[in-house]
């Protein structure tokens, strides 16, 4: 943030831009290197903005990724309900707890609550489209760049309990676990252990059928009539295989 943007207090709230990394959501954070240079570093974009006159707030978050972040399956919908939870797509509930904080706490940096833009790229772009038709989104624009919901789309829970099922497979040492002893098992698992990857695959978000109630633009497109439905910018990244 400019200095400025706490000195002068509530007189002037700057725009804010929420970045969210991509990754395939199997990786990334928003502090990766190349080169021995963060990418993803908002202090030039602060800069350059800041010496056009046009000042902003930068906010970027990190999100659980690979299996922690989006495994599902039948017996994990089950334990989720029964502790009073959401079903799947941790990942995506991490990135909207981040922006819940955004939308509390960043006027106290000098932020307008009222202005808020998200901004991702890659799984990013896919994961800021999500976040777009959340229930109760308070930001006021995405801008989806090289993904949306459909590029990375939702799957339904027939598909995630085949992985999910792999990964049981795989640490299973005891034939005939079932129903929530598997919750159990993968809970004994050391986490280094439970984050190698099984395929080479993207990672998917969950169809919940709460959050995300299908895998088209059609399927939301009751989104589109909300009196408060954010505007969209829908692009590609140059040179984003280079990175």
């Amino acid at each position: 943030m400019p200095r400025d943007a706490l000195e002068k207090g509530s007189a002037s709230k700057l725009p804010v831009f929420f970045f969210i990394h991509g990754g395939a959501f199997v990786g990334g954070s928003q502090s990766i290197q190349v080169a021995g240079r963060e990418i993803y570093d908002g202090t030039n974009l602060v800069r350059a903005a800041a010496a056009r006159n046009k000042p902003v707030l930068v906010v970027s978050c990190n999100y659980r990724v690979g299996s922690l972040g989006f495994l599902a399956s039948a017996e994990l919908s089950v334990y989720n309900k029964a502790h009073g939870e959401p079903v799947g797509n941790y990942g995506l509930h991490d990135q909207r707890q981040a922006l819940e904080w955004c939308s509390k706490f960043i006027d106290q940096f000098g932020g307008d609550l009222g202005n808020i833009t998200i901004q991702g790229t890659s799984a990013g772009g896919s994961s800021a489209h999500f976040q777009s038709i959340f229930r109760d989104r308070k930001f006021k624009r995405a801008i989806l760049s090289s993904g949306t919901m459909v590029g990375i789309g939702p799957m339904p829970q027939e598909f995630h309990q085949r992985n999910f099922d792999t990964y049981v497979a795989r640490h299973d040492v005891e034939s005939g676990t079932i129903g929530q002893a598997l919750i159990g098992l993968l809970q004994s698992v050391p986490v280094g252990k439970m984050v190698e990857p099984i395929s080479d695959s993207i990672c998917h978000p969950l169809i919940d059928r709460d959050w995300i109630p299908g895998s088209t633009v059609e399927a939301t497109s009751h989104i589109d009539s909300e009196s408060d439905a954010p505007d969209l910018m829908i692009g590609a990244c140059d040179f984003e295989v280079s990175v």
